[in-house]
């Protein structure tokens, strides 16, 4: 694959897709007790039982005594896997970004980037912020 000139000028190629590497955070419902103090650890210095509770949204299946001895003994963890998608961008953003858009659910459109990062939006602001992109006329190879 070509990457792309650097320097002012376009590169005039036609875009190819290509493979980007993205982080997916684990959703915290989907962890088991012991993964979810771990993601709490990574994500605050000082994490009590009441943050356990709250992020069980006040349902936890351990109590306080099993939550301390897993917290001493546990090392921090983000729980995030590594996923390959295969970038084929459809939609660009003002500042001249290419997007993919993933899927949608309810109101909500998830979105992944030619940078690799993943988002989500509104349908409403998808409207007034994306428009389409043909490959075709672009003066861009995202190709890298």
């Amino acid at each position: 694959m070509t990457a792309p000139r650097s320097g002012g000028g376009e590169d005039h190629r036609r875009f190819s897709p290509r493979w980007l590497r993205v982080s997916l955070r684990v959703p915290s419902e989907a962890l088991e007790a012991p993964e979810l103090i771990q993601r709490l650890k990574h994500a605050k210095k000082h994490v009590g039982y009441q943050d356990f509770v709250i992020a069980r949204k006040g349902e936890p299946e351990i109590g306080e005594q099993e939550f301390r001895r897993l917290l001493e003994r546990l090392p921090p963890h983000s729980h995030h896997r590594r996923e390959w998608i295969l970038f084929s961008p459809s939609w660009i953003d003002p500042d001249g970004r290419h997007y993919q858009k993933l899927w949608e659910e309810g109101d909500n459109i998830r979105l992944l980037r030619e940078d690799g990062i993943l988002g989500q939006c509104s349908r409403a602001d998808f409207s007034i912020l994306f428009r389409p992109f043909d490959p075709e006329e672009s003066g861009r190879n995202l190709t890298r």
